[in-house]
C-alpha cells in the first residue's frame, strides 16, 4: 500500500495538550480553541488532533499483549483482568488516592466547617471568635474550590484510563481476529466481533470512574456515622440504619443487571450476524424482492433484542429512584426520631445533618450502586473478551516449520528427517478434522510431498478436502495424527477472491515493499495488464464498495497477483481458474503457474484436468484422503476409471474474455480528473429537523407517552423541592412552639438562641 494515509496522520496539528502548562492543564485552558472551532463552523476529519503518544493503539496494544502472553504462560486459567490490573495498576492505586483525598478530606471538612460556622451567628454566642469564623470560612470555600479542581481533573483522567483500557483491548482483539484459525471461526461469528469491539470494550470508560467508590464509599459512610454519632448522638443512627438495609437489595439488582446485560449481549450479537449476512446478501434480497420477509426477521430478533434492554433499564430506574428516595427519607426519620426524644431542631442540626446525609447521598445511593452496576457489566464483558482470545489461533514461527504430532506405529518406522531439509512441504500419515467434537475426520491418512522447484496439482470433487490440505498447510487447521514438515515463507491465493476497498495497486501490494519489474512482470502473467487499459485509471482505479465494479474473472486475477507478488518460497493456490475463461486460462498456466513460478514450491487446486500435463505430480483426493498420486501418465496408464476421467474431462465456460470486455465497456468514466476519487457518503450540517425530533418522539411511544413522562418529570421535581420545604417548614415550627412556651417559662432569658432557617 502506498504511504497516503501515513503521510495524512504525519500532517495532522500536534494535540494542544502537549505544550499545555500546569494551569491550562488544571482548568482545560488548552480546550477552548476546539469549542471556538466547533462554534463557528462544523467539525471534519481534518480537524482532528493527532492522539497523545500514550492514547497510540500501538504502543496499548503491544503492551497488553505482551502482559496477556505471560498471563497465558504463568496460568492455568488466564485472566485479563488479572493483565490489565499488572498494566494499569499504577494509574489505578494514584486515581484511588485522590478519589480518598478528595472524599474523606476536603468532602467531610465541608460540612464540618459549616457547622462551626453556623454557630459563629447564633445571638449571644462566644464559642467561636471573628477570627475563627474567618477560618472556618475561608475552609469552606478552599475545600469547595479544591473539590470542584480536583474532581473534574479526576473525571477526566479516569475517563483517560477507561479509553486506553478499551483501545487496549480492541487492539488485542483485532490482532487476535487476524491470527483465528478456521476452528475458531466455527466458535465465533462476525456479530460477536463486532459487538465486542463497539459495546463490550465501552464499559471500560464508564466503569473505571466509579470503581474505587466501591471501597470508598463504605468507609465515608463509616466516618461519616461516627461524626454524625458525636456532633448529633444516638438519633442519627436512624437514617443510617434505613439506608444500610437497601444495601442488599442494592446488591440484588447489580447481580440482576449483570444478568440482563449477558441476555443483551447475545441477543446483540444475533443481530449484528442477521445485519451483515442481509448486508452481505442484498443484491439477491432486492432481486427477488425479499426486502420484507428479511426485514420482519430483523424486526423479531430487534424486540428480543429491547426486551432485554428494558429489562435492564427497569433496574437502573429502581437505582434512580432510590438516589431520590432514600437520602430523603432518612433525613426526615432523623429528625423525627431527635424531635421524638425531647430534642429541638434548629438550623445548625439541620444543615449539619443534610450535609452529611447529602455526602451518604452521592456515595452510597447513586455512586456505590452505580460502579456495582458498571462493575458487574464490565466483568460480564471482560470475560466475553477473555473467551474471545483464548480460541484456537493460527501458530507462527520464524522459521514457519512445525512438527505438531508424532505417531510411532509398529508395522510402520518413523520417517526420520534430515537435519536440514529443503524448501517444501512434507505430510506423512496426517488425520485433521475441523470440529474437534465430531468423531469423523476430515482428513485422514494422508501422504503429501512437494519438493522445491516442483509443481503439484490436487484433484477431486467438491468437498473431497481439497481446501483442507491447504490450510494444514498454511496451519489453520491442526493436525491430531501424523507428522507435518512445513520449510518455507508461504503466499496463498483464496478461492474466493478478497479484495478491500481501495485502488487495484494497493490491493496487489498489499503492504509489500515496491518493485517496479516484479510488479509489471506480475501484472503481465496474470493477464492483468489488457484490463488497466479498459479502467478508467489503471491500477490506480479504486475498487470495492465505493468505487468501480468489476467482474469475477477480474477479481480473481487481482487475487492470483497479490499471491504471485509476494516473493516466497511456497505458493498455495486454491482454485485460481475457475473464474477465468478457457483463453485467459491457458495464458496464466503458461505464464504465470508454469512459468513466472517454475522456480518455486507450487501446490495447485483446480478443476481443469486439461492443465495436469504440464505439472510434476498430481494429488487425487477422494472424501478427505489420497485416493492415487503419480504424474499424468502414470495415473493415466494405472487406473482406468481415472483414465477414462481424464480423457473425457471437458471444461466449463465460466465467462469469456469477450464478456469481460463487455462488461468492463460500463465501467468507463469521465477521465477528466487526474487522479481517481472515492464516492463518499453525502453529509449533512446545520440545525437538526424537525422531522428527525418528530421521529424520535414517535419511536419514544407517541406523543402522548412523552407528555406523560414530562408529567412524571416535574411531579417528581415538585415532590423533591417539597420534601426540602417541609423540613424548613418543620424546624421553624419547633423554633416558634419553643418560643411560645419559653416565654411562659420564668426562667427564660432569652428566646432568640437560634436563627430561623430561611
Amino acid at each position: 500500500m502506498d504511504d497516503s494515509a501515513s503521510d495524512e496522520f504525519r500532517n495532522k496539528s500536534e494535540h494542544p495538550r502537549v505544550k499545555a502548562n500546569f494551569f491550562s492543564n488544571l482548568f482545560f485552558c488548552w480546550g477552548l480553541p476546539i469549542f471556538y472551532k466547533g462554534w463557528i463552523k462544523d467539525f471534519n476529519e481534518e480537524d482532528l488532533y493527532k492522539p497523545l503518544k500514550e492514547h497510540e493503539s500501538r504502543k496499548l496494544g503491544d503492551k497488553l499483549e505482551e502482559e496477556w502472553k505471560l498471563e497465558r504462560m504463568n496460568h492455568a486459567e488466564p485472566l485479563l483482568l488479572r493483565a490489565l490490573w499488572k498494566m494499569f495498576r499504577k494509574d489505578i492505586m494514584l486515581y484511588g488516592l485522590v478519589l480518598f483525598f478528595q472524599e474523606f478530606v476536603l468532602g467531610l471538612s465541608q460540612p464540618l466547617a459549616l457547622g462551626k460556622l453556623m454557630n459563629y451567628y447564633r445571638p449571644n454566642q462566644t464559642s467561636v471568635t471573628l477570627q475563627e469564623a474567618y477560618i472556618y470560612a475561608g475552609i469552606l470555600i478552599l475545600t469547595s474550590f479544591l473539590s470542584v479542581v480536583i474532581g473534574h481533573s479526576y473525571m477526566l483522567a479516569c475517563h483517560h484510563l477507561g479509553m486506553k483500557m478499551r483501545i487496549a483491548c480492541c487492539s488485542l482483539i483485532y490482532r487476535k481476529t487476524l491470527k483465528l484459525s478456521k476452528i475458531a471461526l466455527i466458535e465465533t461469528t462476525i456479530g460477536q466481533m463486532i459487538n465486542l469491539l463497539s459495546n463490550d470494550v465501552a464499559r471500560f470508560d464508564q466503569c473505571v470512574r466509579y470503581f474505587h467508590y466501591l471501597w470508598v464509599a463504605p468507609l465515608e459512610t463509616m466516618v461519616i456515622v461516627y461524626l454524625l454519632y458525636y456532633n448529633v448522638g444516638f438519633t442519627a443512627l436512624s437514617g443510617i440504619g434505613l439506608i444500610i438495609m437497601f444495601i442488599p437489595l442494592q446488591m440484588i439488582l447489580g447481580k440482576l443487571s449483570s444478568r440482563f446485560r449477558l441476555k443483551t449481549a447475545v441477543r446483540t450479537d444475533e443481530r449484528v450476524r442477521y445485519m451483515n449476512e442481509i448486508i452481505s446478501g442484498i443484491q439477491v434480497i432486492k432481486m427477488y424482492n425479499w426486502e420484507k420477509f428479511f426485514s420482519t426477521i430483523i424486526e423479531k430478533v430487534r424486540k428480543l433484542e429491547i426486551k432485554q434492554i428494558r429489562l435492564a433499564s427497569y433496574i437502573r430506574a429502581f437505582h434512580v429512584s432510590f438516589s431520590k428516595f432514600i437520602t430523603r427519607t432518612s433525613i426526615f426519620l432523623c429528625i423525627l426520631t431527635y424531635t421524638l426524644l425531647g430534642n429541638r431542631p434548629n438550623a445548625e442540626f439541620v444543615y449539619v445533618v443534610q450535609s452529611f446525609y447529602n455526602i451518604i447521598k452521592a456515595a452510597m445511593t447513586n455512586n456505590f450502586p452505580q460502579g456495582l452496576s458498571d462493575l458487574a457489566e464490565t466483568l460480564v464483558s471482560v470475560k466475553r473478551i477473555e473467551t474471545y482470545l483464548l480460541f484456537h489461533e493460527v501458530k507462527t514461527s520464524s522459521s514457519f516449520k512445525l512438527m505438531e504430532k508424532k505417531i510411532t506405529h509398529t508395522s510402520t518406522p518413523l520417517i526420520k528427517a534430515p537435519a536440514k531439509k529443503p524448501i517444501g512441504i512434507y505430510l506423512y500419515d496426517v488425520a485433521a478434522k475441523w470440529n474437534p467434537f465430531l468423531h469423523e475426520n476430515t482428513l485422514s491418512n494422508v501422504h503429501f510431498n512437494v519438493g522445491e522447484k516442483q509443481l503439484v496439482a490436487v484433484v477431486g470433487a467438491v468437498g473431497s478436502g481439497k481446501t483442507s490440505l491447504l490450510h494444514v498447510i498454511m496451519k489453520e487447521l491442526s493436525i491430531h495424527k501424523g507428522i507435518k514438515d512445513v520449510v518455507g515463507r508461504i503466499s496463498y491465493a483464496s478461492q474466493e477472491p478478497w479484495l478491500f476497498a481501495g485502488t487495484i495497486k494497493q490491493n496487489i501490494l498489499f503492504g509489500e515493499p515496491w518493485n517496479k519489474k516484479r510488479y509489471e512482470d506480475v501484472i503481465r502473467v496474470c493477464q492483468l495488464d489488457k484490463d488497466f487499459e479498459i479502467l478508467p485509471y489503471g491500477d490506480r482505479s479504486i475498487i470495492g464498495d465505493r468505487g468501480v465494479t468489476i467482474s469475477g474473472g477480474q477479481r480473481a486475477r487481482i487475487n492470483l497477483a497479490r499471491a504471485v507478488y509476494k516473493d516466497v518460497d511456497i505458493y498455495l493456490l486454491d482454485d485460481p481458474l475457475s473464474a477465468v475463461d478457457t483463453c485467459v486460462g491457458k495464458k496464466l498456466v503458461e505464464d504465470c503457474i508454469t512459468g513466472f513460478l517454475k522456480n518455486k514450491c507450487t501446490v495447485l487446486v483446480t478443476h481443469q484436468l486439461q492443465y495436469l500435463k504440464s505439472v510434476s505430480r498430481i494429488y487425487v483426493m477422494e472424501n478427505g484422503k489420497v485416493s492415487v498420486n503419480g504424474t499424468y501418465e502414470e495415473i493415466q496408464n494405472s487406473n482406468a476409471e481415472y483414465s477414462k476421467l481424464f480423457k473425457s474431462s471437458t471444461v466449463e465456460d465460466n465467462e469469456d474474455f469477450a464478456g469481460d470486455q463487455a462488461s468492463t465497456s460500463s465501467f468507463l468514466c469521465d477521465a477528466s480528473e487526474d487522479e481517481p476519487s472515492e464516492i463518499k457518503e453525502t453529509r449533512e450540517s446545520g440545525s437538526i429537523a424537525g422531522r428527525v425530533y418528530k421521529a424520535y418522539f414517535k419511536a419514544a411511544g407517541g406523543w402522548c407517552c412523552v407528555i406523560f413522562v414530562f408529567i412524571l418529570f416535574v411531579i417528581t421535581q415538585i415532590a423533591s423541592s417539597a420534601a426540602d420545604y417541609f423540613i424548613k417548614f418543620w424546624v421553624n415550627l419547633e423554633q416558634t412552639r419553643y418560643e411560645k412556651n419559653s416565654k411562659n417559662d420564668p426562667l427564660y432569658k432569652s428566646y432568640a438562641d437560634d436563627v430561623y432557617l430561611e
